[in-house]
């Protein structure tokens, strides 16, 4: 699935707002950023641009459904919990490299997200 195409942005643009997202916001011990990416997504697949009214509050029904199927999904939201270590840590942050959590564990969370975002796109007729 291609959000990026499917939202109409050019896909740098969507890496560059969604990078510093990464490692529980910059290795800060905060929430996944893959989660939050997803959030982004959802914004753009809307095309939301007005802070009132009926698209915004479409915007936080999808976003609720979006944490509340990850919630069943998965133990939790933040990044120190899902991968094992708290790579806001410089040392725990090589202990992860080193057993390869990102390629181990945060790739297959990405792929619960990305399966969650694209069956509400499709529930909601976001996307084809």
């Amino acid at each position: 699935m291609d959000f990026a195409a499917d939202s109409k942005i050019l896909p740098d643009i969507v890496l560059q707002a969604a990078a510093g997202f990464g490692g529980g916001y910059g290795h800060n011990d905060g929430p996944c950023g893959a989660v939050s990416g997803g959030i982004l997504v959802i914004g753009l697949l809307l095309r939301y641009s007005h802070p009132e009214g009926k698209m915004k509050k479409q915007l936080y029904h999808l976003t609720r459904q979006y944490i509340e199927q990850i919630q069943d999904r998965l133990p939790s939201l933040q990044c120190t919990d899902l991968c094992g270590y708290n790579i806001s840590n410089d040392e725990e942050l090589q202990k992860a490299r080193n057993v390869n959590v990102f390629r181990e564990k945060c790739d297959l969370y990405v792929v619960t997200y990305v399966e969650i975002l694209e069956n509400l796109a499709i529930h909601h007729h976001l996307i084809q």
